[in-house]
């Protein structure tokens, strides 16, 4: 199981989390795979007023990935305990 697989099945309400969709977006902007007009773009306009190579959006993206993966691994241990 690889780290987007875990997130995927033990991250609480993966498919409606806005949590999740802001990781997603910052994802796409870290690998430089958002198009004009996405959500990712969106998100690089308002917050890191269209520079793409803002280091902001690096570090932006690791913590809230840690924080994730902490809530994933969390839920998992609960699954594994009970």
């Amino acid at each position: 199981m690889n780290i987007q697989d875990l997130i995927e099945k033990y991250y609480p309400n993966y498919y409606s989390s806005e949590k999740i969709a802001r990781y997603s977006d910052l994802s796409k902007l870290v690998d430089d795979e958002w198009e004009e007009g996405d959500s990712a773009d969106d998100l690089l306009e308002s917050e890191y007023h269209g520079n793409a190579h803002n280091p902001d959006i690096e570090k932006d993206f690791r913590e809230l990935q840690e924080e994730i993966i902490n809530e994933a691994l969390t839920n998992l241990f609960y699954y594994i305990k009970n």
